[in-house]
């Protein structure tokens, strides 16, 4: 006989083992969405704003919040809004302790899944209860699916929605209704897939125990309906009406990928199921993924068949259901318009099906056929470690958003949000050729698809590289890049003849999007305005952005900076960045306006001279007539300087006599050798 204290071990042994395994994962860094919904999301930070937090859609995150799919404006789930306000109260900006809530709420599902399954075993040998228990909840607890819910902050709803289910699923068994209504109710608060969990409740009851209980209905649903009229009322439903005519496709193809990624999750990925497209086919569906969906739905049916025959089988359909009811929500019968069919984290609460029909399929071999039991039992052993080794390293991806892209880039070339992300990372980062050919993938990736969101998207992303890159001296491509902005919100005609070339025809409301994009469209036009020496033109062009907006992009900040030196304000542009020094890239602005500044001030040269000089330092104009006047010693150091402003290789040996001399300069070398390292890696990414 097995005691209890066996069964509290073995839980907290479980909880030991799942932070064992996900401690990798913990990092002080944001990835991916968790930037939008917390890192700058006003809504979460600032106290005046929690009320239109809590009664707005989930992604409202800012005051300038830009729309995204036309499905997220309809999204309400302040309960994990609420949690993130918390959260930011107490670890602010600091994203490791986020992610130990997210652990936390994990080791929580994960013990009360443990004693769900519990009670849902039938009596008999209690080792082989508990052995079969904790391998099913080991499969729960430690399948690779769970890495995206538990190591990404951003997946925390369903750690949330599953929390509550599970303890509203406890209230049930305890006939506790009522208290299971409300869990229920806020587990919809917490994410809309929740809204099964009460049917699936009553239906579970049905089958596990027999017969149906009227009274209990009314208590566990009357909450959840309130919270579902609630929810209505504040953020409308508005579900998609487009095309249906894929539907049922749609559905078996997510099915059979869902699956694929539960009985194969070796090699896992956030984006499991990108949507295939074609020029003039359209969307298409792997034949495996219908097959597996096919296959998934006639296994469900035969079940219930049996169980409807027989008694015995009852409770394994009822775990089968377990499976299959919580998916419905995210199957695609409605096109939602997310360009992935399925994604590893709505396979969080599903996973508890899984690991009832592991768990029963255990215990029934150990008591009817031990042989056969105990193989079996240390087979699931074996395929647990496997797991917990692939989660393990899984959970690093989710570290940090360039871990996150470099990776999902490298896992699938085809994938268009990762090309875009490394595409982009690389770029600020100074590896512009490697960061370029990304973009140009990304591009040619649009150009075969047809996919118009993905051509926007790599239309505006090459043009704002190109602006990066183009020199003062490259006036033809300056001149092209000037005239595919001017088009825009002439005809919304977003036009490049290369290279790289593109042409996309913007609708109304996506050509004013795109003028009203301060990072795609005010910043690369101002940045062009600068390299053909029109630098009150470019400042004019980030003035008239920054209307209406609290403050500017980071890149465009630092622009300013650049451009108020530019205008011969060199001293103001240093004291204005000693106010800002949140800037990014504020070390290398700091070093090349305080070497600007040192080496015009050393040269006497005269305030009303100062703005040609600095203008061609900066990158922003021809070499001015006073170049010549100066001392072969200034003139190497403005000549370095507007080399590494227009990311040329910078002569660091013919400043090292003069570093002495300054007091900046030696700082700027430093920096200058640094980017040529940089320079260096870009040159050898781009051979490989």
């Amino acid at each position: 006989m097995v005691s209890r204290r066996w069964w509290g071990a073995a839980s907290i042994l479980l909880g030991l083992l799942v932070v064992l395994v996900f401690i990798p994962g913990l990092s002080d860094e944001f990835t991916w969405d968790d930037n939008g919904l917390i890192r700058t999301n006003e809504n979460v930070q600032r106290p005046e704003r929690f009320r239109e937090a809590l009664t707005t859609h989930f992604w409202n995150v800012s005051e300038n919040a830009v729309e995204a799919n036309e499905t997220y404006n309809h999204l309400y789930r302040p309960l994990v809004t609420l949690a993130y306000i918390a959260q930011y109260r107490l670890f602010g900006l600091h994203a490791l302790g986020y992610r130990m809530v997210s652990l936390a709420l994990h080791v929580l599902c994960c013990v009360l899944a443990f004693f769900w399954l519990a009670r849902r075993l039938p009596t008999g040998n209690e080792r082989h209860r508990l052995v079969a228990v904790s391998l099913g909840a080991a499969v729960f607890a430690l399948h690779p699916s769970r890495v995206e819910a538990v190591s990404w902050i951003s997946g925390s709803t369903e750690l949330w929605m599953c929390a509550l289910v599970l303890l509203g699923a406890w209230a049930f068994d305890s006939n506790r209704n009522w208290l299971a209504g409300i869990l229920l109710a806020f587990a919809l608060l917490a994410k809309e897939s929740a809204v099964v969990a009460a049917p699936l409740l009553l239906l579970d009851r049905s089958l596990v125990r027999g017969g149906r209980n009227r009274a209990s209905s009314i208590p566990l649903t009357a909450p959840v309906v309130a919270a579902l009229i609630a929810r209505i009322w504040i953020v409308d439903v508005d579900l998609p009406t487009g095309e249906v005519r894929n539907a049922l496709p749609r559905a078996f193809a997510s099915l059979g990928l869902y699956a694929q990624q539960v009985a194969a999750p070796w090699n896992p990925t956030a984006f499991p199921g990108m949507r295939v497209y074609s020029c003039g086919a359209g969307e298409s569906f792997s034949a495996g993924w219908l097959v597996g969906g096919t296959l998934v739905v006639l296994a469900t049916a035969a079940l219930g068949i049996l169980a409807l025959r027989r008694n015995t089988w009852r409770p394994l359909f009822a775990d089968a259901l377990w499976f299959m009811v919580p998916l419905l929500p995210v199957v695609n019968l409605l096109d939602l318009g997310s360009r992935n069919l399925t994604a590893d984290r709505f396979l969080y609460l599903p996973m508890l099906g899984v690991a009832a029909i592991a768990a029963r399929g255990i215990l029934w071999l150990l008591e009817r056929r031990p042989a056969i039991g105990r193989t079996t039992a240390i087979a699931v052993v074996v395929l647990v470690v496997g797991f917990a080794v692939v989660t393990s390293l899984h959970s690093r991806v989710f570290a940090s958003s360039s871990s996150f892209w470099e990776y999902e880039a490298q896992r699938n070339p085809e994938n268009p949000f990762a090309l875009h992300a490394v595409g982009t990372a690389r770029t600020r980062a100074g590896l512009r050729n490697t960061g370029l050919a990304f973009l140009e993938r990304a591009q040619a990736l649009a150009e075969r698809t047809c996919v118009h969101t993905d051509a926007v998207r790599a239309a505006k992303d090459l043009g704002w590289a190109l602006s990066l890159g183009a020199g003062p001296d490259d006036r033809e491509t300056l001149s092209k890049l000037k005239a595919t902005y001017a088009r825009v919100p002439r005809d919304g005609l977003f036009e490049h003849d290369g290279p790289p070339g593109w042409l996309v025809q913007l609708t109304p409301e996506e050509a004013r999007d795109l003028v009203a994009d301060e990072l795609h469209y005010a910043l690369p036009l101002a940045t062009i305005e600068a390299r053909l020496g029109h630098v009150d033109a470019a400042m004019a062009i980030l003035d008239d952005s920054a209307l209406g907006r609290t403050e500017l992009h980071a890149q465009s900040q630092s622009l300013r900076l650049r451009l108020l030196a530019g205008q011969g304000r060199v001293r103001q542009s240093l004291v204005e960045l000693a106010k800002n020094d949140s800037l990014p890239d504020v070390e290398s602005l700091t070093s090349v306006l305080g070497t600007l500044h040192e080496t015009l001030t050393r040269a006497r040269i005269a305030p009303e001279d100062q703005a040609a000089l600095a203008r061609y330092a900066l990158g922003f104009s021809q070499a001015p007539k006073d170049l010549e006047s100066l001392s072969a010693q200034d003139r190497t150091i403005l000549e370095a300087l507007r080399a590494y402003s227009i990311d040329k290789p910078v002569n660091t040996d013919a400043l090292d006599s003069h570093a002495r001399q300054y007091n900046e300069l030696p700082r700027f070398i430093r920096l200058a050798k640094a980017k040529a390292t940089i320079r260096t890696l870009d040159a050898q990414l781009d051979r490989h």
